[in-house]
């Protein structure tokens, strides 16, 4: 399989999307997992941790205690990822995470091209629902950690993108996408411009006719409406 990209995922210290407290990656190129990078991350906004976020992922303020700030995690980011496109499931969320936190910290939001996992498995699997561990079961990927762990989530993400190339027959990022004719998603660092990994939308279109007047009989008056009366009067 070729095609190297790396699978990424976020988790946040509240429900402010840009309060990133954890990320996990997993590289993959030619169709197996080449290496992977994890931290916590010193969320950025002074939001803090909301219960309902630690009940969710298990990561305490404690936890983050002496981690890189948001600027330092995303170099670390950056050069792990080394220009490849990313992967998420859900990307929508895990970007506009890391999109609000640049902008939370003046951080200089990069070029970036991304799919999204949960867009490919709606278009391989028919399932019910499809967060991730539904996905990773259909896919038939063991996930090793727990739901809502960064790096298990990166990891299980990575799989079930693997294992939608195997069920449609590809080798590569770029020949999964154009198969299930899903766009990349991507963002200018210059324009600040982002597009969303989403199927490609063809519309059919019917060719223009020009209108054409009826032609009128012979004797017969084109007619009109009756201003005063409202009615149609020869």
């Amino acid at each position: 399989m070729g095609g190297d990209w790396v699978a990424i995922d976020f988790e946040t210290a509240n429900y402010w999307p840009g309060s990133i407290c954890s990320v996990g990656m997993t590289a993959v190129a030619d169709g197996e997992v080449a290496g992977r990078f994890a931290t916590y991350v010193e969320p950025p906004g002074g939001g803090g941790f909301a219960s309902y976020n630690i009940s969710i992922h298990g990561i305490t303020p404690t936890l983050v205690q002496g981690a890189p700030s948001w600027p330092e995690a995303l170099e670390q980011i950056l050069a792990f990822v080394d220009g490849r496109p990313l992967v998420a499931h859900n990307a929508a969320f895990d970007l506009g995470a890391l999109r609000a936190a640049c902008h939370e910290t003046a951080s200089l939001c990069p070029e970036l091209r991304y799919a999204c996992s949960l867009v490919v498995a709606r278009r391989t699997w028919k399932l019910l629902a499809y967060r991730l561990p539904f996905v990773a079961e259909a896919a038939g990927v063991a996930m090793e950690g727990q739901h809502h762990d960064a790096q298990s989530d990166a990891d299980a993400a990575a799989r079930v993108m693997l294992a939608a190339m195997d069920a449609h027959g590809v080798n590569s990022l770029d020949d999964l996408l154009g198969k299930l004719q899903i766009r990349y998603g991507s963002h200018n660092a210059v324009s600040g411009s982002w597009s969303t990994c989403r199927r490609r939308a063809y519309e059919k279109r019917l060719p223009f006719r020009r209108r054409t007047r009826m032609p009128i009989p012979k004797g017969c008056s084109s007619g009109g409406m009756s201003a005063s009366r409202g009615r149609w009067v020869p």
